[in-house]
């Protein structure tokens, strides 16, 4: 309810200044940013973009879908909405800690929490898209997860830790909340 209010005040408050508010053309359902105007400092289309996002909190409630998982969308959203070609951005996740159940399929996650996973959807668009998730093994065993309990497409590694380090060797910059 809390996340709702929050929604709908930004929604008046962009209303109000004029702001357009929309998803796509990557991720369609999710991944909601604003348009800026003449920003001072634009997306530049000559780089590629290549971020990996530490995801280690989850939600209050397990009904709700993990902003974190979001800002993946709109990320891909808001630098292809300015003209960044799609293959010059590159994303990926790694999943850990607090974090380690929102990558699981939905009968592992309603036997936790009593409900389907609400991020299955948002994932799902996001693998469409190509975005690399990837849970930590050591927090998948230390909360009693297989690999077969995870969502189709997520992958396992060593250490969320290996994955950041992977990623950054490979030129991905660490976006961490």
């Amino acid at each position: 309810m809390k996340i709702l209010l929050f929604i709908l005040l930004l929604l008046s408050a962009a209303s109000l200044y004029g702001q357009d508010l929309s998803t796509g053309p990557v991720i369609d359902s999710f991944g909601q940013v604003y348009s800026i105007d003449n920003p001072d400092l634009d997306a530049n289309n000559d780089l590629t973009y290549r971020v990996i996002f530490d995801i280690y909190v989850a939600p209050e409630s397990p009904n709700e879908i993990n902003p974190q998982i979001n800002t993946m969308a709109r990320f891909l959203n808001m630098h292809v909405q300015v003209g960044v070609a799609r293959e010059q951005v590159k994303v990926a996740g790694v999943f850990h800690g607090a974090a380690t159940f929102q990558v699981a399929d939905d009968s592992t996650y309603r036997a936790a929490f009593g409900v389907d996973n609400p991020n299955r959807p948002l994932l799902d668009e996001l693998l469409k898209a190509g975005v690399d998730l990837i849970i930590c093994g050591q927090s998948m065993y230390s909360k009693g997860l297989g690999k077969e309990q995870l969502a189709p497409g997520i992958q396992v590694a060593l250490s969320a830790m290996t994955a950041i380090v992977n990623f950054h060797q490979r030129g991905y910059v660490l976006i961490k909340f």
